[in-house]
């Protein structure tokens, strides 16, 4: 019964969220077809078709950072249920704050058998990983092309992602430091290797994503574009 009443919940919810969408397209749609015919479209149907697998293909794999993370704190559920759980808590985007998309996870690991903290942990991680691998790439970039640097804050940005990828090779040290001089098993943190891989694979994700912001862009006729800058 309270399974039932809860999928009703969500399916209200989901409708509510569904109708706000509706009408915010409602509601701007006027000015943005305006604004999509002042442009000069000159369509490459290949590379917007390109642009639109790798896109699905990065949406597809970005839980599995969190599913690595999970299994190397110690969770013990199925691929496929963890990866259920993430794209369920990404509706908490849409509800002010933003704090119920991670507080979903934390929350369905709690409920499964892990403990507050633990739970907790795996959304800090998931941050901090996917950060620095922000600082892999846009710093790969800028140095192959300085210019990127300029315009933008996106050196302030590549600064902030590049201190995360700094903090990495002392991450796993430190904290197995404090667990001891707390008294508490350092064996639910993740491990080195799970923590390459998933810094790994944020860093193919997001090179993935530039490649088709780059696709994207170029296929709709927006010269000039330059590739690193759509992957920075």
């Amino acid at each position: 019964m309270k399974f039932q009443g809860a999928r009703k919940v969500s399916a209200v919810l989901l409708g509510i969220l569904a109708a706000a969408a509706v009408l915010a397209l409602v509601r701007n749609g006027s000015s943005l077809m305006e604004s999509l015919k002042g442009h000069s479209w000159t369509l490459n149907w290949p590379k917007l078709a390109g642009s639109a697998v790798l896109l699905a293909v990065s949406l597809f794999l970005t839980p599995q950072g969190w599913v690595i993370i999970c299994r190397s704190m110690g969770s013990t559920l199925g691929g496929g249920t963890l990866r259920s759980a993430w794209f369920a808590s990404q509706l908490g985007r849409y509800v002010p704050g933003k704090v119920w998309l991670f507080a979903g996870r934390a929350g369905f690991l709690k409920s499964r058998g892990m403990s507050g903290g633990r739970a907790a942990a795996t959304t800090l991680y998931e941050l901090l990983f996917s950060f620095a691998s922000v600082g892999l790439i846009s710093l790969a970039a800028f140095a192959a092309s300085p210019d990127l640097m300029s315009g933008g804050g996106m050196g302030t940005v590549a600064a902030a992602a590049g201190a995360a990828l700094l903090v990495m090779p002392l991450l796993h040290p430190v904290q197995r430091a404090v667990c001891r001089k707390k008294g508490i098993s350092p064996d639910s943190l993740p491990s080195p290797g799970a923590a390459f891989k998933a810094v790994a694979l944020y860093t193919m994700l997001w090179f993935l994503r530039g490649i088709s912001i780059y696709l994207l862009l170029s296929g709709t006729g927006i010269e000039p574009l330059k590739f690193l800058r759509s992957i920075a």
